[in-house]
């Protein structure tokens, strides 16, 4: 953790800065979830720590949330947060068993739910549907684009037909094993070659992320996953690719392995792996 400046007249918020840090606090009280995922985004990118005691109530949230084609809960966007702010101060998450499940692919919950609703009367359609709609009128407030996609999820979880795994985390990792798994497959596949694997220090075969060259172009990728050691990992890149830190080469394959190597030489908080294309050997 950083040293404490509290005491520091020099680092002294002033009150514009404490309005506007209350009111991204503001937005974890919002009766929109989307708001609330905003609150819950912002408490953990600046590290607000005394967002963790409203966190950890919104576990129970079971609000849908669509991100790009996958829905999702408010209440998994929470227990992400908590898992960032504690491994970035080093503390163990104690937590009971969280509810989790792994993020659905909307056209997949789309069809789970035509499914369900076929097999109700026109009643019980009209009635399940006017308790999801009472739901997300109260506490989720879904986005227009989204409002059909929230409705149907919603609907699901009136039925019962949204499964959940009640699982602990890791209070050392932070993660629960479901986490750990989703985490190890995002970034399971190696990525064009030349590349550079991401990994632990101490556990140099758990993946973090790639880093390469999109083919055809000069522009550097990397992706990493969503672990919360990913964030330090994808940090340090950014600082590594300032301008005056390392010399990003537009040149042809060799160049490309020898950035990849002075990249792999200034993140020595990380373990990394080389990966060649075949018959090249530089």
């Amino acid at each position: 953790m950083t040293e404490d400046r509290t005491s520091d007249p020099r680092w002294a918020p002033s009150e514009a800065v404490l309005q506007y840090l209350r009111r991204d606090l503001d937005l974890l009280d919002s009766p929109s979830a989307h708001r609330r995922a905003r609150g819950i985004q912002a408490a953990a990118q600046q590290g607000r720590y005394d967002a963790v005691g409203r966190l950890k109530q919104l576990l129970d949230d079971d609000s849908p949330l669509v991100c790009d084609d996958l829905i999702t809960e408010v209440r998994l966007c929470a227990l992400s947060a908590l898992q960032q702010l504690h491994h970035a101060a080093k503390l163990p998450l104690l937590l009971d068993p969280v509810a989790i499940r792994r993020p659905w692919p909307v056209a997949d919950m789309r069809a789970a739910y035509q499914q369900a609703i076929a097999s109700l009367s026109r009643t019980e359609q009209h009635d399940v549907h006017a308790r999801a709609d009472e739901v997300l009128a109260e506490r989720v407030q879904p986005e227009l684009d989204h409002a059909d996609d929230t409705r149907a999820y919603r609907v699901l979880q009136e039925l019962h037909r949204v499964s959940y795994e009640r699982q602990r985390p890791d209070p050392q990792t932070t993660l629960t094993p479901l986490q750990e798994t989703i985490y190890a497959e995002q970034v399971a596949a190696p990525r064009p070659r030349p590349c550079l694997r991401v990994a632990f220090l101490v556990h140099p075969d758990a993946t973090l992320g790639w880093i390469y060259r999109k083919p055809g172009s000069a522009p550097w990728a990397h992706d990493f996953s969503d672990h919360p050691a990913a964030r330090e990992a994808s940090d340090a890149l950014t600082r590594i690719l300032t301008p005056g830190k390392t010399e990003v080469s537009e040149g042809g394959a060799a160049d490309t392995v020898e950035t990849l190597r002075g990249i792999a030489a200034l993140m020595d908080e990380f373990a990394t792996e080389l990966l060649l294309p075949d018959g090249l050997a530089v």
